[in-house]
């Protein structure tokens, strides 16, 4: 039997599908496939146990192999990805009701669909749809990642802690000056940080807070790269974005910073906490703000001893 797993984006969102996959892959008689973006690409292209990957066919890739699935499985809930669920010609198409699809139309596209699950991570809804496609009970977080060091790697971000600047919303940003803060701060208890970043507007962050902090900046690294990067380090303060449920994913030491975001939604597991400041409007789920109190209340301090209790707790 042929199976189609569809979570094209984002990036942390494709990490937080993975435990699924892991659950779907217990079954070896399956053949898997996944349709993702570009990006994403690079994650299952370290994804053991995948027997297909392709590109999304909005992006590029080609329609045709989009055809002939048996089973097709919706993780996002959105229309474009229902939209090629209900293409691959699967008879059986499994995705989120309504009321669980943050595009509610999108469970249109679906004839077998999840109704309800226990918890609040979205990797415990993801778990419940995996769960109702095997017909077994999917709870396992497992990562199933190739992910080798290389001396590269270690000499760069060994016993390092990586500040990664970047998150795909404004709002999630925390802007040069308080990266600057918390590198002094963890300058202070004795820490090495260096800046990770992905974008040029973030590498212009990154020096910025480089310069306030007198902390090294990374080079531009690709996704493979960054896995590796936060394998070879001692662990990674982030806000919610893919470089902290990566480390989470490699099961390294993961601080979450959260403002818009939820961390008992999006947050990270294992080693791993998640700060926010103390502010009402928070989570507001908005990918932009002008006042960011979130970011401005943020105790660079807290953070950095936040960060050392987690290491002396492991």
């Amino acid at each position: 039997m042929r199976l189609l797993v569809v979570r094209l984006s984002s990036l942390g969102d494709i990490i937080h599908t993975i435990p699924a996959f892991a659950c779907l892959r217990r079954n070896r008689e399956l053949k898997i496939g996944w349709v993702a973006s570009k990006a994403g690409l690079q994650i299952l292209e370290m994804l053991e146990g995948l027997d297909q990957s392709l590109l999304n066919p909005l992006q590029g890739g080609e329609w045709a192999a989009l055809r002939g699935w048996d089973v097709a499985v919706d993780f996002q809930g959105l229309l474009k990805s229902a939209l090629l669920t209900y293409l691959s010609g699967a008879k059986e198409r499994f995705g989120f009701s309504a009321k669980l699809c943050r595009e509610p139309l999108a469970s249109v596209f679906y004839n077998r669909k999840l109704q309800g699950f226990q918890g609040k991570h979205v990797m415990e809804k993801n778990l419940a749809l995996a769960s109702e496609v095997s017909g077994r009970r999917c709870q396992d977080l497992s990562f199933p990642l190739r992910v080798e060091l290389t001396p590269w790697a270690e000499e760069k971000f060994g016993g390092k802690v990586i500040l990664s600047v970047g998150a795909s919303w404004q709002s999630k940003r925390l802007g040069a000056e308080k990266w600057g803060e918390i590198g002094r701060a963890l300058k202070e208890r004795g820490f090495e940080p260096i800046l990770l970043w992905g974008k040029e507007d973030e590498r212009e962050e990154a020096e910025g807070a480089s310069r306030l902090c007198l902390c090294e900046v990374s080079p531009f690294l690709s996704i493979k790269e960054v896995f590796t990067a936060v394998k070879a380090s001692m662990g990674v303060i982030s806000p919610d974005s893919f470089v902290l449920h990566a480390a989470s994913a490699l099961g390294k030491p993961a601080l979450g910073i959260y403002g818009p975001t939820s961390p008992e939604r999006n947050g990270p597991w294992g080693r791993a906490e998640a700060i926010k400041a103390p502010v009402g409007c928070s989570p507001c789920w908005k990918r932009r703000c002008r006042k960011k109190e979130c970011v401005r209340k943020l105790s660079a301090r807290e953070v950095a001893e936040t960060f050392a209790s987690l290491l002396r707790d492991l």
